[in-house]
């Protein structure tokens, strides 16, 4: 990420104050498989071709941060309230479950239909109970703020310089695939290449 000035942004087409968001494209060559033992590892082997510096307004910044936080907002909802479901299909006595209970020999009434469910639930209790919400709380504490400070044109961390890049790749993505190139990295991505 470069240091910041004044310049058009190029997801609204307005000059404003933001950063410039860099990423790397390039070409898949090949993939290589190595066996050890019973474990197979794939390589893949890329042809870097160039790179890119995209400049992205504030705005536009925290209207991505705030899409972000709506799509995994949403996401946790519907996850929450399929776990929620099968709490109550696991712990309310109800017909269906005797009924299966029932159809599988299981003189309790719970079956391995609700054994199922029941490993679901139990393993859905970190996501819904600490992982969801402590992430909305942190995405919340951001709402207002772009992924970089305005006057240095820096990212406040990592996470926030990743989806900075991720927001100039879809940006540019179309373009770029029309030219032959069909992957992109972020600056973390294409270091982890090296």
């Amino acid at each position: 990420m470069d240091t910041n000035m004044t310049d058009t942004c190029a997801k609204c087409g307005r000059n404003a104050d933001g950063a410039h968001f860099k990423f790397y494209f390039g070409k898949h060559v090949d993939t290589t498989e190595s066996k050890y033992g019973n474990v197979t590892t794939r390589t893949h082997h890329y042809q870097i071709t160039g790179s890119e510096q995209v400049f992205l307004c504030s705005t536009c910044q925290i209207a991505d941060r705030r899409r972000r936080a709506w799509i995994f907002a949403c996401v946790w909802i519907v996850i929450a309230a399929v776990w929620v479901g099968i709490a109550c299909l696991v712990a309310i006595p109800n017909p269906w479950r005797d009924a299966v209970g029932q159809s599988v020999s299981d003189p309790h009434g719970i079956g391995i239909f609700i054994f199922i469910p029941a490993v679901i639930y139990l393993l859905g209790i970190p996501i819904v109970v600490f992982v969801g919400p402590t992430q909305l709380v942190r995405e919340l504490s951001q709402w207002n703020k772009p992924y970089a400070d305005p006057q240095s044109g820096v990212a406040a961390s990592k996470e926030n310089e990743q989806a900075g890049s991720h927001l100039a790749i879809r940006l540019r993505k179309r373009a770029l695939r029309q030219q032959g190139n069909d992957r992109f990295f972020t600056p973390s991505e294409y270091s982890s290449l090296r």
